[in-house]
């Protein structure tokens, strides 16, 4: 993941693409033990809507929705979630995931993560 985030920020959006799609072909599966890691989640959404791949971003839903409204690892899952309605183009569901992660780092203090959704909400 990190190597396709690298790619990412360089601009290497091809390869970058590659990269998460062997990660979404097999479901994540080597990502599953690292979910709760840090801000993998935040990663791996950010690359899916960045690629706009509609394939990974159904994937990585399917594993990040069990824990809507609360952190996972130092991520805000309903924010990873909102990226991934975006990238499958669902604004409607953007917009709901948006006001969720806002109102828990709203509650919780984490204002760290205010501004980017803040940003995306501009977007929907």
């Amino acid at each position: 993941m990190l190597r396709c985030a690298a790619l990412l920020d360089l601009g290497r959006r091809d390869e970058a693409a590659e990269i998460l799609a062997g990660l979404a072909r097999d479901g994540f599966a080597a990502m599953r033990g690292d979910l709760a890691y840090r801000f993998v989640p935040d990663l791996l959404s950010e690359a899916c809507l960045a690629l706009g791949d509609t394939a990974a971003a159904a994937a990585l839903h399917d594993l990040l929705l069990p824990h809507q409204g609360r952190l996972l690892g130092w991520s805000v899952t309903d924010l990873c979630l909102a990226r991934l309605a975006l990238a499958r183009d669902d604004r409607e569901a953007a917009g709901r995931r948006l006001r969720a992660a806002l109102a828990l780092v709203r509650r919780s203090g984490a204002a760290l993560y205010e501004k980017p959704i803040l940003a995306l909400l501009d977007r929907v």
